[in-house]
């Protein structure tokens, strides 16, 4: 079974979570923002999520606690934050970060940051489309 985790504060993230779930990883969400905490307990069980102080060494050393085995990023419109989160995982020893985004421009930044696969995607299906194709290789036997 793969633990992941998953860094996405909009509704996408819930069809990620069910997605993964389905597939049978084990799955937490990142919840480490103020300002989405309110949203992301309503749309989780208490037990999916991993709260944490947004501190960038807080995140670190609680998802390390985890040994994650795989890490999802959707990309957010506050640049910084998904750099930070993604650089926090990848530090936090995360066996294989993905970043998913819609700004081609910025696959080189997160792969220097640290995720191990970038995946561009417009639009929703693209971001299945890719993220089928991404994933195969991190699928349970």
């Amino acid at each position: 079974m793969q633990n992941t985790l998953i860094a996405s504060f909009g509704k996408e993230g819930i069809s990620l979570y069910q997605h993964l779930t389905d597939l049978g990883h084990r799955v937490q969400v990142l919840d480490c923002f103020d300002d989405y905490h309110r949203r992301l307990t309503r749309w989780y069980k208490k037990d999916t999520l991993l709260p944490i102080e947004g501190h960038r060494t807080n995140v670190t050393q609680e998802v390390s606690k985890h040994h994650y085995d795989l890490a999802i990023v959707i990309a957010m419109q506050d640049f910084v934050r998904t750099a930070l989160i993604t650089q926090s995982l990848r530090e936090a020893g995360v066996s294989n970060v993905v970043v998913v985004t819609k700004d081609s421009t910025n696959r080189s930044v997160f792969r220097r940051l640290g995720a191990h696969k970038v995946v561009v995607a417009e639009d929703e299906e693209q971001l299945w489309i890719q993220l089928d194709r991404a994933l195969v290789e991190y699928m349970p036997a």
